[in-house]
């Protein structure tokens, strides 16, 4: 470098000042500054004049500088420094990231371009008062960056000093500290909210510490409920001194203490009951929950503890209401269980349990938890085709396809016959559903309502043979009042049957089951739950009421049955036995009523027209025919009597209808309601005070029976009636019964 620059004074009058570093022969460098200035003659270089100067120290102190320089470039906080009036001359990188202001920004300026407007000016000024006085100021404060946003810093302003002492520049360090502040606001809002539930909280919370276990420290709640003076009174306590000397199990208290914080340490954590004592003495039960605690090296157990005391008294009123329940339940004359969504069996009665029990069924199948579904699914054998229907029925329940099923099915047992009617019944909850289903005994009524049909059957058998119109009313007369007994005992049943409080039990047992898990708090607080056990024990009556309606009503029924029977062999034994079908004039028949009847019309001043056309004969039964001519004739009779019109009158038309010959009974009589015409042949059914509903339905019958047909036709209430048998000329197999 050093010849290039002397050539170049030589050949062109080139001055040059350069910095060399030498090194001696002994290793040693310095720093030397040559300056060069070539004198000219004639444009030309006659001789060049220079000088050698030492640079060594200042070489030195510019490297030291250099370096001192980095190292603040380097520094993560950032770092200011001004004259002493507080002109910004430099500023580091870390100064620039903290506010945002590019380095060309800012010098020249004063710090209080970052002022934030949160301190006073007499925070300033105490400031400057300590840093002029040649003091280290360190302090925190709020600065705002350049787009606005404020901060929290830590900064530290030292005093730099001259040769004679004065105040020759100001260095400031800055340091972010606003993670730090939020942290410790954070902080501050935990340990407050910490401190509001510690002190607010209802529940008793205490520390207890080993190794004596005592109480260290305890909220106002847990001062409250042992009943204690303060926080320094409840303290000289532990929890072995606040218990009886045993539990309610019969462990004792300072055995079992000892116990559960044992467990509660090795776990973690430990919940349990416990049955506490106030300083008064008065015992308390607890719920408490102890969790191992670790501040540093010291580990301690906080307690949770809250009053059950009306929780324990909920689950006795529970427990007794179950008992309350169950024993209505078992009260009820009806095999009952009590089934979940999915058909899982939650619930029985006594009749349940002693039926599986007397019919050697002893599989679990029939048990609480068994799914009554599945069970179901399963059977084979003679009940295979039962079961399925069952399982169809309590499916479509379940789907509120429809809101019940009844079923009636026999189930025999050794040497005994029985008869059941399965109800199922849909009850549905806030968030649940249950089905009821009962099993109902109906063997009595089974055997009663066959008895019936077999003295209805002898009956109707017997008033057939008889052919004659003096027989068949002597059998209806007869066995009227008492088929009037049998039907009002009929009814009342089905009316008790049909009030059956038993749904009610149903809903009852839906929602106990509901309020499964706060069952306690359902039958303590809540208005329903409060008048729950009454309505059951009134159920119950109800129930026990019923049962013993119904099997008064069974006896009466029964009695009134063997009275029919009874005079059914009677008349069986004065009734002649009915010939077959034979060749008969339709209008000597037509006549014969009249006459049976005459007696009839004479006294009700009924005028009877005979409209009579060529008819030819027909083979039939002979008495059916009359029967059915006497019945129609003595009704019609009966409906005139019924008007105050003075010009009654029947009229008995025969005419022939190609095939077949018909029979007209015609009245101007109290006609028939619209209402009534479409079930007047039904068995049972009348509008007669003394009727028993069976005339017309027999008569209905026997044309049937005879291939023939019988119709009526009304004008309506007032307008009379006309009914016309229809029979062929010879006879034809007879239609199914209806």
């Amino acid at each position: 470098m050093i010849e290039v620059a002397v050539q170049e004074a030589i050949d062109h009058g080139t001055p040059y000042d350069l910095e060399l570093e030498l090194i001696s022969a002994k290793g040693k460098h310095k720093w030397i500054r040559t300056i060069c200035e070539p004198l000219m003659e004639a444009g030309k270089v006659i001789k060049l004049r220079g000088s050698f100067q030492d640079i060594s120290e200042r070489r030195r102190a510019e490297e030291k500088l250099l370096l001192q320089t980095s190292a603040l470039e380097a520094a993560a906080n950032g770092i200011v420094i001004t004259d002493c009036a507080g002109k910004i001359l430099w500023v580091n990188h870390a100064f620039t990231r903290l506010t945002g202001y590019d380095r060309s920004e800012v010098i020249g300026q004063t710090p209080a371009v970052l002022k934030s407007g949160n301190h006073p000016q007499q925070f300033y000024q105490e400031l400057w008062d300590r840093i002029l006085s040649g003091k280290v100021w360190q302090g925190e404060l709020v600065n705002r960056r350049k787009d606005g946003s404020h901060y929290y810093e830590e900064m530290t302003i030292t005093p730099v000093f001259g040769k004679q002492g004065e105040i020759l520049n100001f260095v400031a360090v800055k340091q972010d500290i606003s993670q730090r502040k939020q942290s410790e606001a954070d902080l501050r809002d935990s340990e407050e909210k910490h401190r509001l539930l510690f002190e607010s909280s209802r529940d008793a919370i205490l520390t207890i510490t080993p190794p004596g276990w005592k109480f260290t420290a305890g909220n106002p709640a847990a001062i409250a409920m042992f009943g204690a003076r303060d926080e320094k009174d409840f303290c000289t306590a532990g929890p072995h001194d606040v218990s009886p000397e045993r539990q309610p199990d019969g462990e004792l208290s300072s055995a079992k203490a000892r116990r559960m914080i044992e467990i509660a340490m090795t776990g973690g954590f430990h919940c349990f009951d416990w049955m506490h004592r106030r300083f008064t003495g008065e015992e308390f039960p607890v719920s408490i929950l102890l969790t191992r605690m670790q501040r540093g090296s010291d580990v301690f157990l906080l307690a949770s503890l809250r009053d059950i005391t009306e929780r324990k008294q909920a689950e006795e009123r529970l427990r007794e209401s179950q008992r309350l329940l169950q024993s209505a339940l078992d009260a009820i004359a009806l095999h009952i269980a009590v089934l979940d969504a999915r058909g899982v069996i939650i619930a029985v009665n006594a009749m349940w349990k002693n039926f599986a029990a007397g019919n050697q069924c002893k599989s679990p199948a029939f048990c609480l938890g068994s799914n009554y579904l599945e069970v179901c699914g399963c059977a084979t054998g003679e009940c295979a085709q039962e079961a399925a229907a069952v399982v169809t029925g309590l499916r479509a329940v379940m789907a509120n396809e429809q809101a019940e099923f009844h079923l009636e099915y026999p189930c025999h047992g050794p040497g005994e016959q029985r008869w059941f009617m399965m109800h199922v019944t849909r009850i549905d909850g806030d968030s649940s559903m249950r089905v009821v289903v009962a099993h109902e005994n109906i063997t009595q009524r089974k055997l009663a309502d066959d008895k019936l049909e077999e003295a209805h059957r002898q009956l109707v058998e017997t008033s057939r043979e008889a052919g004659m119109a003096e027989m068949a009313t002597g059998v209806l007369h007869n066995v009227g009042n008492v088929l009037n007994s049998v039907n009002v005992c009929a009814g009342v049943l089905s009316g008790r049957l049909k009030k059956s409080k038993l749904p009610f039990l149903g809903r009852a047992a839906a929602m106990m089951k509901e309020h499964a898990n706060d069952l306690g708090e359902f039958m303590s607080r809540d208005p329903k739950g409060l008048r729950l056990p009454a309505y059951l024990g009134e159920l119950a009556e109800q129930l026990a009421g019923e049962q013993a309606v119904a099997l008064n009503e069974l006896a009466e029924l029964h009695k009134s049955i063997e009275h029919i029977k009874h005079i059914v062999t009677v008349q069986q034994g004065c009734a002649r036995t009915s010939g077959s079908a034979e060749k008969v004039q339709v209008t000597d028949l037509a006549e014969d009523a009249l006459k049976m009847n005459a007696s009839a019309f004479s006294r009700h001043d009924i005028l009877v027209v005979r409209d009579f056309h060529d008819v030819p004969g027909i083979v039939a039964e002979k008495h059916k025919v009359l029967q059915i001519l006497v019945n129609l004739m003595r009704n019609a009779a009966q409906a005139c009597d019924e008007t105050d019109r003075p010009d009654k009158q029947l009229t008995i038309r025969l005419t022939n209808g190609g095939n077949c010959v018909r029979m007209a009974v015609m009245d101007n009589g109290v006609g028939i309601p619209p209402e009534n015409l479409g079930r007047i042949f039904d068995r049972g059914f009348t509008t007669k005070k003394d009727g028993h509903g069976f005339g017309l339905h027999s008569c209905l019958l026997a044309a049937r029976e005879m291939g023939g047909s019988l119709l009526v036709h009304t004008g309506g209430s007032g307008q009379g009636a006309c009914f016309t048998l229809e029979l062929p000329l010879q006879p034809s197999p007879a239609p199914s019964t209806p």
